[in-house]
């Protein structure tokens, strides 16, 4: 497929594209989370329920059946919780990752678009 049909096909789809953009910007946001107990966090499109143990311990953060565990030291504030669980959401993804590849790679595309 060379880049001249990728960007007519881009070009054709341009109105579709910024209608859905337009959708992704009027569509509510989650509130502002405060990395609390009993607090609602979605993973995987499911929701769970936060549980913080303060502990002197290595911070971490740890999914249980609906239980995400954030296990931090005391007095640990707000942005290091929220960039632990940002990390830990990466990983999730990284991890999640190859399989998909490894199953959509091998899917050719429609001859109309060789």
């Amino acid at each position: 497929m060379s880049v001249d049909n990728i960007r007519i096909f881009a070009i054709a789809k341009l109105g579709w594209i910024k209608k859905e953009q337009q959708k992704m910007r009027e569509q509510e946001r989650e509130t502002q989370r405060d990395y609390v107990d009993r607090e609602s966090h979605y993973v995987w499109g499911k929701r769970c329920l936060m549980k913080v143990v303060e502990l002197e311990a290595p911070p971490c953060v740890s999914l249980k059946h609906k239980t995400l565990t954030l296990q931090v030291r005391p007095n640990t504030d707000l942005v290091k919780r929220q960039e632990m669980v940002a990390q830990w959401y990466r990983n999730l993804i990284k991890e999640a990752t190859p399989p998909l590849i490894s199953k959509w790679e091998p899917t050719r595309l429609p001859e109309t678009f060789d």
